[in-house]
């Protein structure tokens, strides 16, 4: 983060359904971890296959594609 402000962090699969949120809030410069267990927003494992994490900034958001393997 270059400067504070509000993020949003969220994954979601390759048909563009959300699959948890992970952070939405106001977070402070510099590096954060925000680690995934690979869960849903219901607590259970997501199936093995491709993911799309989202940091949603006011300066604009940026994807990175996540492989999960089982």
């Amino acid at each position: 983060m270059p400067v504070a402000g509000p993020v949003h962090v969220a994954v979601w699969d390759t048909t563009g359904r959300l699959v948890r949120s992970l952070y939405g809030g106001i977070l402070s410069p510099g590096t954060h971890d925000l680690p995934w267990d690979r869960r849903n927003g219901n607590g259970r494992s997501v199936p093995a296959g491709i993911y799309w994490i989202r940091v949603t900034t006011a300066q604009g958001s940026r994807s990175e594609r996540v492989v999960v393997l089982r």
